[in-house]
């Protein structure tokens, strides 16, 4: 086993596509730890030298009504609940007043009969009117099938009409695991493996760049996470439309899903950097971000990855609910400053990035 571990490893090193079945062996594997994460930060360090970024960014979260029953979520509320909330447009511009200096918002919601494409337009000419130059990040795949087909229009139409609006990028969220046996049980009401794909690759295909994720921590098996790192490399094949890859951990306390199974905790900082290590080598050459949530592992968590082929801190967010309402313990906002020393005291170089990952602004923030 170890000489199989050392010649994937070496292939890797050497600048070698590892297979699907190579992934998975090494998923599998309880040997090798140590030279997975040496392989990674050595192909890091290649891609991106001692450079680790980050975004001055504000999330906002326009409502908390969903009509979806996600097992894994803590966040939801039918429209009745005392807690439920609809933001209004105005309500969204005076959040991202307190802020204006970001370069980007994070925009996203439950699925809701109140919410849909008129809705959404409205909401990005408010913000590119009143804020012209921060870039809009916004809409989950679930959230576009939602407006198309509450609207009767098309995935397509529904995207030129984001577009022309003000969207400039999509999150790529709603993947969780990319297998339907999975989400049958996970996320029931929510969109295909098939319509996730189909979605994201219309995206990229209108010069719509968007991030990729995945949710580990739950009830898939190897298996389902090399299968679903297989169909991400696959559309990074052909579009190259992934800004980077961000791997999110289940935070078990406040959901359904974990009572189901008896999921008391999240898995460990070894598995978490292994999964790390494995998506930089699997991810070698086709998508150079790789991504840590402090949200789900807290700071030190996320720059303790750092190490294991993470270049990347994900943004401030000011206002992280998600993780928060499901157990999560580590706040809604890290400031600039807490990014930069976190980075500088593991020795690397902090850098501002934009969305995209352009890291040429101005030095104040640097």
């Amino acid at each position: 086993m170890k000489m199989n571990i050392d010649t994937i490893l070496s292939d890797a090193a050497n600048g070698k596509e590892i297979s699907t079945a190579d992934l998975l062996f090494l998923l599998k594997s309880r040997d090798g730890f140590k030279q997975i994460i040496q392989t990674a930060d050595m192909l890091n360090q290649s891609t991106n030298g001692d450079f680790v970024s980050f975004v001055h960014n504000r999330n906002i979260n326009y409502t908390n009504i969903c009509q979806n029953h996600c097992k894994f979520c803590g966040f939801r509320h039918g429209s009745g609940d005392k807690e439920a909330f609809l933001l209004s447009v105005d309500e969204i511009l005076a959040e991202i007043a307190e802020t204006p200096e970001i370069s980007e918002v994070c925009i996203q919601g439950g699925i809701y009969e109140g919410f849909g494409i008129e809705e959404a337009t409205r909401v990005l000419h408010a913000i590119k009117g009143a804020y012209p130059g921060i870039h809009i990040h916004a809409f989950s795949p679930m959230e576009i099938k939602h407006y198309s087909l509450a609207a009767g229009r098309s995935v397509e139409t529904v995207l030129h009409a984001l577009i022309a609006a003000g969207l400039d990028s999509l999150p790529g969220t709603a993947a969780e695991i990319l297998d339907d046996n999975i989400r049958r049980t996970i996320c029931p009401d929510k969109l295909t493996t098939k319509e996730w794909i189909e979605i994201i690759t219309l995206a990229h295909s209108l010069d719509l760049k968007t991030t990729s994720t995945i949710m580990l921590g739950h009830i898939e098996q190897p298996e389902h996470v090399a299968a679903h790192l297989e169909i991400l490399r696959h559309i990074q094949k052909s579009t190259r439309g992934f800004t980077e890859f961000i791997p999110l951990f289940f935070v078990p306390q406040k959901t359904a899903l974990a009572k189901k199974f008896n999921i008391n905790e999240m898995l460990t900082i070894k598995h978490v950097m292994k999964l790390f290590a494995l998506s930089r080598i699997y991810f070698n050459g086709y998508i150079d971000n790789i991504q840590s949530s402090w949200p789900k592992l807290g700071l030190k968590g996320a720059v303790d990855c750092l190490a294991a082929g993470v270049n990347d801190l994900g943004g401030t967010l000011y206002s992280e609910n998600i993780t928060r309402c499901a157990g999560g313990s580590h706040g809604q906002s890290v400031s600039l400053n807490d990014f930069k020393s976190s980075i500088l005291g593991k020795g690397k170089i902090p850098r501002q990035r934009d969305t995209l990952y352009n890291l040429a602004l101005p030095d104040k923030n640097n």
